[in-house]
């Protein structure tokens, strides 16, 4: 089955600048092409939120073979918007990165590349409850939130 491979692009702001010196729009047309842009994908944005649990290996004679997925949960919500930004609360939040280096948006950039598509401007915000670097899947938890 797998995941499809190709979908219709979608618009960003090097589309609408390409579009703009494709068709020899003078700098007025053009602010006004951006302006309506941005009106559009801030009014139809669309809002995704995904939970991700805390997860353990190494129980008993298992050993990495032998894992479970735990009562505690990191929360990811992402959304279209103008402008990156990443916003994080809870565990981690003074450590981690909130730029595109974060695990969460390297999920994300994964999943745009599976399907060869370009990762439009996303705004991420994070609830971690999942204790950072203590062993119960905070790295993996952000990377699979952001795949998903």
């Amino acid at each position: 089955a797998g995941l499809p491979r190709r979908r219709e692009a979608m618009w960003g702001q090097s589309e609408v600048s390409k579009f703009a010196e494709r068709h020899n729009l003078n700098e007025g047309a053009k602010m006004d092409l951006k302006k309506i842009f941005d009106n559009f994908v801030t009014k139809s944005r669309r809002r995704v939120t995904v939970r991700v649990p805390a997860t353990t290996a190494n129980m008993g004679p298992g050993f990495d073979c032998a894992g479970m997925a735990l009562d505690v949960w990191n929360e990811l919500t992402v959304e279209r918007a103008s402008t990156f930004s990443m916003e994080i609360e809870g565990e981690g939040a003074r450590q981690l990165p909130r730029d595109k280096s974060n695990l969460v948006v390297k999920g994300v950039e994964a999943a745009y590349k599976y399907i060869e598509q370009e990762v439009p401007v996303l705004r991420y915000w994070t609830l971690n409850r999942i204790p950072f670097a203590k062993g119960m899947g905070s790295s993996s938890a952000a990377i699979v939130s952001g795949i998903l």
